[in-house]
């Protein structure tokens, strides 16, 4: 008798345990993706939890974090941004869509959508984009800008690589959910400022 009861007892045990596991994950935050991020491209100077979105291609849940490297007086320094949410512009990762949009050239690569602008003295010193589609029809866009770009950035030798972005972008750390030990990491970032 004893047996006939455990066994049903054990089964919805093993039910219960089954049906929680990746649904438990809390939701990335800046700060994880911070951490992540700087996992790659090194330890910034300070980071912000602002939300960055550049050509304003993501919904107002999208997050965001923007690190930065070697600030001066007078210039904020190399910028890394990472942000993840859903695409307002979900063009941006088709690059026959957007000829002559949104960035000066496009490729799409085996490893996602590579986009950049070259340096305009009057502007901006130009900037490196690459998009990443994530889970739950999500898209990360991970951006560097800092020394003047004159040319493809796979050519130059930048102080954080199109291949470090896209290795930013294909970390299986930056989702819609991510886990505990990642989100407390970035929680205890002391280089990252609320903003």
């Amino acid at each position: 008798m004893i047996a006939r009861v455990v066994a049903p007892v054990l089964g919805l045990g093993a039910l219960a345990l089954a049906t929680t596991g990746c649904d438990d994950d809390p939701s990335i935050t800046p700060g994880a993706l911070a951490y992540v991020a700087a996992d790659h491209a090194g330890t910034p100077d300070t980071a912000g939890t602002e939300p960055f979105d550049w050509f304003d291609a993501f919904d107002d849940d999208a997050v965001a974090v923007d690190l930065r490297y070697h600030p001066t007086k007078n210039d904020p320094g190399d910028g890394l941004t990472v942000t993840l949410g859903r695409l307002d512009v979900p063009e941006l990762t088709d690059c026959d869509a957007t000829v002559g949009l949104y960035t000066q050239a496009c490729e799409e690569t085996d490893g996602g959508t590579l986009r950049w602008n070259l340096d305009d003295p009057e502007e901006d010193p130009g900037g490196v984009f690459v998009l990443v589609p994530k889970s739950d029809g999500q898209t990360v866009m991970v951006t560097f800008n800092g020394p003047r770009l004159h040319r493809d950035p796979r050519t130059v030798d930048l102080p954080v690589s199109v291949e470090t972005l896209f290795d930013i972008a294909h970390d299986p750390r930056i989702d819609v959910t991510t886990t505990q030990d990642v989100v407390d990491r970035g929680a205890e970032l002391t280089y990252l400022e609320e903003r």
